[in-house]
């Protein structure tokens, strides 16, 4: 479950924000982040093309923010499953990266 204490700024700059995400305070997985809609309740402070570094108990991951939008947050978390993408999409992905 998100939690608004675990997500802060790094970085600001023309209108850009890097975050981090604790997400290993509350014994999540990089799957649990990738769940859709887990940061959803961060919709009034996140903004599309924002980054999220987020530190899970399993590794760190860098996620994209790719919609906010009805008070909903879409991330991009290539390979997890739940990310907003397809497993065909996700392994296309992993393939150009």
């Amino acid at each position: 479950m998100f939690k608004s204490s675990n997500l802060s700024v790094l970085a600001y700059a023309n209108n850009f924000t890097l975050w981090h995400y604790d997400a290993n305070a509350d014994g999540l997985s990089i799957a649990d982040v990738g769940k859709e809609g887990f940061f959803n309740e961060a919709n009034d402070m996140v903004r599309v093309r924002d980054v999220i570094i987020v530190g899970a108990t399993d590794q760190v991951r860098q996620v994209t923010v790719t919609k906010n939008a009805n008070s909903e947050v879409g991330i991009h978390l290539p390979g997890v499953f739940g990310s907003g993408l397809s497993e065909s999409e996700n392994q296309g992905q992993q393939q150009a990266a």
